[in-house]
């Protein structure tokens, strides 16, 4: 085994700027291009909805107007780095505009209908009914909002709090229970359920709780308004940062898989494909469903050789509608090891692509690294195997851009082993430090795990409701966010 050390590379912004630490790169050069089509730069106006009481919405309102006009860095603020505002002044050349017309109250004779429903289901059905036809009455203006707002009432959340229990999350169902999901009829998560309402009427939604409308929460007020407003700028269609280099050409693929509360055999599977392309769009295809094998329950499962052909021909043909041409390179990753009738079927794809990296990431495996020094491993430290098929990668821990280690835990690193030799390791633990840093869903530096399995996790809540099989589910990931 031989230790490598791969440098950080740093991020694009808008006027050429590049810059290791987002918020930095957003300072300078503002977001990468306010538009993805043609990539020129100009000043976007975002239009926002609300559906929601007048209190919540004087008080999204009020959240925007404060973080429009700019927040200084206290003493929580990493690297004394403030928040600069929206509006034509500011470097991130955008602002948040509302309006009467994408209003829709909750009034209180609906709050009380849900209240005194006989039982929960009921609730909760009363409740997604007028969600979604207060999203169609928006969709239906001209134009339409870009995204609405959606707050979390606290009537309702007292409304579905179990005993004992306080969360600002309404949870209906637990999915690792089948009996908890059944008796919710299919139902387990609000915030997904919102998704997938949202997703039907091809409307992005922002789910906001009242912790985050009084910016009072575990970390400063100075990075909920960067996460916010990063999120919202994503969702908007715009590219806040990008990777100076990032091979064209490329299709980097997550297969990842979700148990099927819509089929009437709960022992049964789904995959799916996240795609990640050079361009920074995110997109997510709907697989095959198949029988979970009970050895196979408690752990990731495996595709056989027809399902796995199918995924990658979907993936494929979805890229050459986009992109006219079928890609160069595949790159596809998985958190189980890929079997014999996995690669098979992979390499029997659609556009005979040969040309293919098949990687398993371990998000825990026993090996550690330790330096004599205050600060722990730093990220981008590699130990590799002499035949270059496996290696330990520290995607997190000290970052010498910063000159600090922004976590609180010691951090751990990832496995990963590769099952064909196509590419040297070197490349792919390059890669894979580059997806770490593509999550707009906030401004951190990075993340322990690629985006091409981090997103997966999340869309995986969404899909696994049941409600999600009635609809066609929307690929791009800005809907599921």
């Amino acid at each position: 085994m031989f230790l490598k050390y791969i440098e950080e590379e740093k991020l694009k912004f808008g006027k050429d700027i590049e810059a290791f630490d987002p918020r930095i790169g957003l300072l300078r050069g503002g977001p990468y291009s306010s538009s993805i089509s043609d990539g020129e730069r100009e000043f976007k106006i975002i239009n926002c909805g609300i559906i929601g009481t007048k209190v919540s919405k004087t008080n999204i309102i009020s959240l925007i107007d404060r973080i429009s006009h700019g927040l200084k860095a206290n003493d929580k603020t990493y690297g004394n780095l403030g928040f600069p505002g929206l509006g034509i002044q500011s470097p991130l050349q955008f602002s948040i505009r509302f309006s009467d017309e994408w209003y829709s109250s909750f009034n209180d004779n609906e709050i009380d209908q849900i209240l005194e429903a006989s039982d929960n289901n009921l609730k909760k059905n009363i409740l997604f009914q007028l969600i979604e036809e207060k999203i169609i009455n928006l969709k239906y203006t001209d134009p339409p909002p870009d995204i609405i707002f959606i707050p979390v009432e606290r009537d309702i959340i007292k409304a579905f709090q179990h005993d004992n229990i306080e969360s600002n999350n309404i949870v209906f169902a637990n999915r690792n229970k089948p009996r908890t999901v059944s008796a919710s009829e299919g139902d387990i998560n609000f915030h997904s359920i919102l998704k997938i309402i949202g997703m039907k009427h091809n409307i992005v939604t922002q789910l906001i709780k009242s912790k985050t409308l009084k910016l009072k929460m575990n970390e400063d007020v100075v990075t909920t308004a960067w996460n916010l407003i990063v999120g919202l700028y994503y969702k908007a269609k715009r590219i806040p940062w990008k990777f100076t280099e990032f091979e064209d050409q490329v299709c980097y693929v997550g297969i990842s898989f979700y148990r099927d509360f819509s089929e009437k055999e709960v022992k049964m599977g789904t995959s799916m494909a996240q795609v990640f392309l050079s361009s920074g769009d995110s997109y997510i295809l709907k697989g095959d469903s198949f029988k979970i094998d009970k050895q196979e329950d408690n752990r990731s499962p495996n595709l056989d050789r027809r399902n796995a052909k199918n995924i990658i021909d979907k993936v494929l043909k979805f890229y050459k509608k986009l992109k006219k041409i079928y890609p160069l390179r595949l790159v596809i990753y998985k958190t189980s090891n890929f079997t014999d009738s996995e690669i098979e079927g992979i390499y029997d794809n659609i556009a005979d692509i040969k040309n293919i990296d098949m990687i398993s990431i371990n998000e825990n495996p026993k090996i550690r690294l330790y330096r004599q020094d205050q600060y722990p491993v730093m990220r981008g430290t590699t130990l590799i195997t002499e035949d270059h098929k496996e290696a330990i990668l520290y995607t997190i821990g000290f970052i010498p851009s910063l000159n600090t280690y922004p976590g609180h835990q010691i951090p751990k690193p990832i496995k990963i082993r590769q099952f064909t030799s196509n590419t040297d390791m070197i490349t792919i633990c390059r890669e894979i430090l580059k997806l770490t840093r593509l999550d707009w869903n906030d401004i951190k530096f990075c993340h322990k795990m690629p985006v091409t399995l981090s997103f997966p996790k999340k869309v995986s809540k969404v899909l696994v409701e049941k409600r999600a099989a009635d609809i066609n589910i929307q690929p791009h990931y800005r809907f599921y966010m």
